[in-house]
């Protein structure tokens, strides 16, 4: 009997290994099935030995602003979310984050920067809080002519940042009665709040009022924070006040991501966030979703966000937060890890324990069901993913090893590669894993790991092997391995392309073929009873 296998796939442990295709393959660790040939995957190269957190990084970003890979890299010790501000101008290269233990955060480079490798160094909590003090309007000097007619006046005031960023008004003052001419002191304006905000003064609005106390404010002028007073002598005001309801994020907003349009979407709890487009630092409840399910987790592709929870997923769509649809898909899977969530462009994935689901505009899969059954995927600890989507695969670290599906739907397995953050670099293309707890590396930029792979049980009828082989490939030495009967018979270093042959007269009624090492560019191997069979196939 003739074997020939010119092709390597990926495991399915849901079939019999009988039943598997001839390119099936039992075991396929740290396998890079690269057309049809088969290669060991690069290793990866250490950028930075040891990042200055003394505990295991779980998050990873780089600033953009040096082309040397081993510069400039934010690192969390817990889940954290980062996207770039979404403002092309901004030369600063504004950052806001969710997670790390604190409330929503911005950061820019020259304050990540400042000072210290620990990046970040320093950064400010996101939004602008609201003023809770009320404003006390007082009549400080009566106009003359008593005989004008009077107006009903209101003032409210917000606080602003450094950067512009304005937000919600206070509670209104009291209303007075004026007349044009008079002058009013505001005072019970408040020093800046309690928090790591970079708030820098307080912008006074008034309202003309009717009977029912309804009206618009507008500018009137402003003050720096330390100021408690404001004068207003009535003269013309200027633009109406646009931040009503432009309120912070809510303290334990997580997975922040970014859509397109200038919109941010953040969750807590059962409910989603969003941003009001283009101002990061504003977060109108009017926008806010609720879903079913507390939420685990984002991801944007195209103009939608896949919104995973502990049960079905649903998928938002629109261009404006106003206008946001939010419906549920039938699949009850929920997801078991925030960071196995990835968008692959025109969809998403996450892990759910029963498998690997894919999501998009067509509705959802559960995309490792043909492979695997629940139990061999919980096998590959899905609860503790950390993914990308890299180069057309979903990669999954875990502490230990991990899992990767390439774009041909093939499954193969990381042994001896745990990671516990990855990112991906939009420069470079690159992808960065921290393993060993603080050691930053780039992936598959290093020396070939050592492959495994198996191929299926092909059966002999209980008769002879048959007494020739050979491994045909790129590079050598090879291991080559022959198991009869899932027990090991016979293992020998491989050298070149010429066949080799078997031990005498072993016996069986499956066997199965196994090669390891540094292989690089397998075509093909087999065994059989002639040179010419096992050289043409």
């Amino acid at each position: 009997m003739n074997i020939h296998i010119p092709q390597f796939g990926g495991i399915a442990p849901k079939l019999n290994t009988s039943k598997l295709s001839d390119s099936g393959a039992q075991v396929a660790e740290n396998c890079r099935l690269d057309g049809l040939d088969l290669s060991a995957l690069p290793g990866p190269a250490t950028v930075i030995a040891s990042l200055p957190k003394v505990e295991t990084v779980r998050s990873l970003f780089r600033l953009r602003h040096a082309t040397d890979e081993s510069l400039y890299w934010l690192h969390w010790t817990k889940d954290v979310d980062v996207v770039p501000g979404p403002s092309a101008g901004d030369n600063n290269q504004r950052l806001y984050f969710t997670g790390a233990g604190r409330k929503p955060s911005w950061t820019s480079f020259p304050l990540a920067t400042l000072g210290g490798s620990d990046y970040p160094v320093v950064s400010y909590e996101l939004g602008i809080p609201v003023p809770t003090a009320t404003p006390v309007a007082t009549l400080t000097q009566a106009a003359a002519d008593q005989t004008v007619a009077r107006e009903r006046r209101v003032y409210v005031y917000t606080f602003v940042s450094g950067a512009g960023e304005e937000g919600a008004p206070s509670p209104p003052s009291a209303a007075l009665s004026v007349v044009t001419g008079d002058t009013l002191t505001i005072s019970n304006l408040p020093a800046a709040p309690a928090g790591a905000y970079d708030l820098t003064r307080k912008r006074i609005y008034r309202s003309v009022v009717d009977s029912t106390g309804a009206g618009e404010f507008h500018y009137v002028g402003e003050v720096p924070m330390a100021a408690d007073t404001f004068v207003d002598r009535l003269e013309q005001a200027n633009e109406a006040l646009a931040t009503k309801g432009f309120l912070p994020p809510p303290p334990d907003l997580q997975g922040l991501t970014a859509m397109p349009n200038g919109i941010l979407a953040g969750f807590s709890g059962h409910h989603l966030y969003f941003c009001e487009p283009y101002l990061p630092y504003a977060w109108p409840d009017k926008y806010r979703l609720t879903s079913d399910y507390p939420i685990v987790g984002l991801a944007a592709f195209g103009q939608s966000l896949l919104v995973a929870t502990t049960g079905h997923p649903y998928i938002v769509t629109g261009i404006d937060p106003a206008s946001m649809s939010m419906d549920g898909l039938p699949s009850l899977l929920g997801c078991v890890a925030k960071r196995s969530i990835v968008s692959t462009g025109d969809g998403a994935l996450y892990a759910s324990a029963s498998g690997l689901q894919g999501v998009g505009m067509a509705g959802s899969r559960l995309l490792s069901n043909e492979a695997m059954r629940t139990e061999h995927w919980q096998a590959l600890d899905p609860a503790n993913m950390t993914a990308v989507w890299h180069e057309g695969r979903y990669i999954a670290f875990t502490p230990n090893g991990g899992v990767i599906l390439d774009n041909a739907g093939r499954f193969t397995t990381l042994a001896g590669l745990g990671a516990s953050a990855a990112y991906i670099d939009p420069l470079n293309g690159a992808l960065y894993i921290v393993t060993g707890g603080r050691c930053l590396q780039r992936f598959e930029a290093g020396a070939p790991l050592s492959l495994r792979w198996r191929s299926k049980q092909f059966s002999i009828g209980a008769g002879f092997v048959p007494p020739l082989a050979r491994v045909n490939a790129r590079t050598y030495p090879i291991t080559f391995t022959l198991l009869i009967d899932e027990v090991v018979r016979h293992t020998r270093q491989v050298t070149s392309a010429e066949p080799f042959r078997l031990p005498a007269e072993l016996r069986g009624e499956v066997l199965a073929l196994e090669v390891s090492g540094a292989v690089s560019g397998l075509k093909s191997m087999g065994v059989g009873y002639a040179v010419k069979e096992l050289v043409h196939g």
